[in-house]
This record gives structure tokens, C-alpha cells and sequence, in this order.
């Protein structure tokens, strides 16, 4: 094995793995992963998710930034939609839907903003 080997020269999923490994070496209770699983594949996947799981049981805290809405319906307790560079809806536990995300996510007028418009047509 080449332990001198760059990152750069591993696939996706294993620069992930890396990564991942050297937070391991410090005492963190931080933690920010901006897109954790893009360009890995599912088994790769599967073991981010078990380790951000483990990071969440030893006390630390997640922030998980994501285009994946499976990713953050299921790995998040609370949810941020950001919409044109501003938070646009905040839900927590069962108040994470892809309903409710996808209602802020989208540009188009709120229902009372819509009947407006109507009126004035």
C-alpha cells in the first residue's frame, strides 16, 4: 500500500472516506459536511450515513448542507430551506416533509401573494 499516495488520485468515495477518517483524530463537537455524499456510490453512502449516525449518539453536533432531499428527510432533526440566498422555512421532526420543503424551495407566489395576482387580472 502507498501511504505516500495523494488524495487527489482516489475515487469519490474514498477521498470521502479520508476525510471523514482524519475527524476522527481530533476532538471535535462540530461538525459540517457540505454535500457528504455527492459522487459516492450507494455502499459508500450508506457508510456516511452510519457515520454521521455515530457522530450524532457520541454527542457532537451535525450540520448537514444538501441538494439530496432523501438525504435530508432522513438524517436531519431539523431543516433549513434556503431560497435565493435566505432561509425561507425552518420545520423540525415531523414537520420535515418533501411536501413541506419543496412548498420554499420553488419560486412562485404564497397562496394569499396568488389570489392577489388573480384579482388583478
Amino acid at each position: 500500500m502507498d501511504t505516500e499516495r495523494e488524495v487527489s488520485s482516489f475515487s469519490g468515495g474514498n477521498q470521502q472516506k479520508v476525510l471523514l477518517a482524519k475527524c476522527l483524530t481530533r476532538e471535535v463537537s462540530l461538525y459540517i459536511f457540505d454535500e457528504p455524499t455527492v459522487g459516492v456510490d450507494v455502499a459508500t453512502r450508506a457508510e456516511i450515513y452510519v457515520f454521521i449516525g455515530e457522530l450524532c449518539k457520541k454527542g457532537a453536533a451535525v450540520v448537514i448542507v444538501s441538494s439530496d432531499l432523501p438525504e435530508i428527510l432522513h438524517l436531519c432533526h431539523r431543516a433549513y430551506v434556503m431560497h435565493n440566498g435566505r432561509v425561507s422555512a425552518h420545520f423540525e421532526g415531523a414537520e420535515i416533509t418533501e411536501s413541506n420543503l419543496l412548498e420554499h424551495f420553488f419560486d412562485r407566489p404564497a397562496a394569499n401573494e396568488q389570489q392577489e395576482v388573480e384579482h388583478e387580472i
